[in-house]
């Protein structure tokens, strides 16, 4: 009797750390968020620049026009760390002199929220 009882409590045992661990791969597919404002250097949004989410291999995730006040709102990334880059009609890489585009840790379901500040460099 005592081995029955044993074995029915380490089988319930079992069984729910293979639903703990089943879960936790589902909560980790729960996609986060990067969300922000893009601010010339006086401080007005810059509408209509792009804004690239790059992954932490260096590769381009996706790309987001900002709204006509700079707004962006980037959904659908996966947990990582990302860097953003801006960039003026599709062409022109603008300077980010904000220092919170970069190492951007994004958990699960986590929505992060930046402003960047960037300058158009100069035509050579």
């Amino acid at each position: 009797m005592k081995s029955t009882l044993i074995k029915l409590c380490l089988l319930l045992a079992f069984t729910m750390l293979a639903a703990q661990l089943y879960s936790c791969d589902k909560i980790k597919a729960i996609p986060g968020s990067i969300a922000g404002q893009v601010l010339d250097v006086n401080g007005v949004g810059m509408g209509f620049v792009s804004v690239a989410i790059i992954d932490e291999n260096g590769t381009e995730v996706t790309r987001q026009t900002t709204n006509n006040e700079g707004g962006f709102f980037i959904k659908e990334l996966k947990t990582g760390t990302y860097s953003v880059e801006i960039w003026n009609m599709g062409t022109q890489k603008l300077n980010i002199l904000s220092d919170n585009a970069t190492d951007i840790g994004l958990g699960i379901g986590k929505t992060v929220t930046i402003d960047i500040t960037v300058e158009i460099p100069p035509k050579e």
